[in-house]
This record gives C-alpha cells, structure tokens and sequence, in this order.
C-alpha cells in the first residue's frame, strides 16, 4: 500500500476558474499520483461558469492519486445538485473520478453514480451532457468519437444559436 500526502481543500459556497487553477498549480504533475484530494463541496450551491468543467478535467488528473469529494446533503435529485453540479459539469466528473463521494458524514457514491446512469444523456435549452461518450463500447476510434460529437453539435447548435449567453462546452469527465 502506497503512502498518499493529503491535500484538503474547502471550496465554501462556490466554485470559481481562478481557485481550480491555483490548486492545480499547488501540486504538480510528479506528485499527483502520490496525492490524496480531499474536497470539500459541502456548502456549494453555485459554481462559475467554466469552473465546472476546469474542476472535472483536474479531478481526472487527480484521479491517479486518491479523491474523495464531501458534497451537500440532499445532495442527489434536488435543484441545487442540478444547478451546481449536473449543469456545471463537475458532478459528472465527481461521479468518474472520485473514489468516495460523502455527504452528511455518510458514503453515498453509489447513489451518485446511480443518478447519472438513469439519466444517460441529457439536454435542454443551455445544457446538454454524455456521460461515457469516450468509453470504448460507444467511441472505439478516434474517427467515430469526431462523428459522434459533431452529431452532438449538430443537434444542440441551433439552441445555442437562438439562446444569446448560451456555451456548448465539449469536456472529458
């Protein structure tokens, strides 16, 4: 059993661009893997536009290492869960790379993982996510994962197009 240097980090309320790079910034690539993340989600109910995706693509990296993400209670099926991690992207993330997702002292990472694989992929007028859209029975080749997310973009380009402020954001989870 590998020995892991703990980094603990309490995001608060939100979740913003700037924070996510300076904890990238804190550790460095030869040290990741020898890194276990503690995340303190607990009180967030808001994330920054594009934070979402920047704290997915780091939990990714992280993820060589040991992750564990403390999120709020209530935390499956309600608004905010919706709005501060679904739509963010992050919660997406949270449920592919974290080794255990805590809430209220509790483990309820099957729970999370359970909320995302009902809902498959998704969309709406400014939101749209695939979960397993790289995994090899769906995306074999770099050839079918391009098709693939140009359909994607196909589809969801018109509402971005007649939704001023409206992003499509294309991140790996």
């Amino acid at each position: 059993m590998r020995t892991l240097g703990r980094r603990t980090h309490d995001f608060g309320r939100s979740v913003a661009v700037d924070e996510v790079e300076d904890l990238l910034r804190a550790v460095g690539p030869e040290v990741v893997e020898r890194t276990e993340w503690l995340l303190d989600m607990a009180a967030c109910c808001h994330v920054d536009p594009g934070a979402g995706f920047r704290l997915g693509n780091a939990l990714r990296l992280w993820a060589t290492g040991r992750v564990i993400v403390v999120v709020p209670e209530r935390h499956v099926e309600g608004d905010v869960w919706f709005r501060a991690f679904t739509r963010s992207g992050h919660g997406l993330a949270i449920t592919r790379h974290a080794d255990t997702v805590c809430s209220g002292g509790e483990d309820v990472t099957v729970a999370v993982q359970g909320y995302y694989v009902r809902r498959a992929e998704r969309s709406s007028t400014n939101y749209a996510v695939v979960p397993a859209l790289e995994d090899g029975a769906i995306v074999p080749s770099k050839e079918r994962f391009a098709t693939t997310v140009t359909e994607l973009l196909r589809r969801w380009l018109p509402h971005a197009l007649t939704n001023p402020g409206c992003q499509i954001v294309v991140a790996a989870a």
